[in-house]
C-alpha cells in the first residue's frame, strides 16, 4: 500500500469517526449540541476538501462511490436521502420505519456504497426488533 493509499484510508476512517462522534453527541442529554455538531460538520467538509484535492491529482485513489456519484448525481442524491432517513429512524429507535427505509434503499441501490449501508442497516435493525 502506497503512502497516498494509506492517507486516503486514514482520512476515510476520520470521516467515519466524526459521524460516530456526531451520533454520540446527539445522544448526550446534558450538552447543547448545536454548535458542536456544526463544528463537526465543518471538520467533515474540510476533510472532504482534502480528499477531493488528492483525487484531482490521483484519480486512481477515488473510491467507487465517489466516482459513481460524479456519474449520476440525481441517483446519488436519492440514495443519500434514503440512507440518511433510514439512519435517522434507526437512531430514534423507530426500527419499523428504519427497516422500510433500508429496504427501499436496497431496492434502488445502484451504487455499491449505498447497497452496503442498506444491508448493514437491515442487519442491525432486524437484530433490534
Amino acid at each position: 500500500m502506497s503512502k497516498l493509499d494509506k492517507l486516503d484510508k486514514v482520512l476515510g476512517e476520520a470521516l467515519e469517526q466524526l459521524v460516530v462522534a456526531a451520533q454520540t453527541l446527539s445522544e448526550c442529554d446534558d450538552i447543547d449540541d448545536k454548535q458542536y455538531l456544526t463544528n463537526i460538520g465543518g471538520a467533515v467538509a474540510k476533510i472532504w476538501d482534502i480528499r477531493d484535492s488528492i483525487y484531482q491529482n490521483h484519480p486512481n485513489l477515488k473510491p467507487d462511490f465517489v466516482s459513481e456519484s460524479d456519474e449520476n448525481q440525481i441517483s446519488f442524491e436519492k440514495q443519500d436521502k434514503l440512507s440518511r432517513e433510514a439512519e435517522e429512524y434507526e437512531l430514534n429507535g423507530d426500527f419499523i420505519a428504519a427497516t422500510d427505509s433500508y429496504k427501499q434503499l436496497l431496492a434502488c441501490s445502484t451504487i455499491g456504497h449505498f447497497k452496503r449501508i442498506a444491508e448493514a442497516g437491515l442487519f442491525r435493525v432486524c437484530n433490534e426488533s
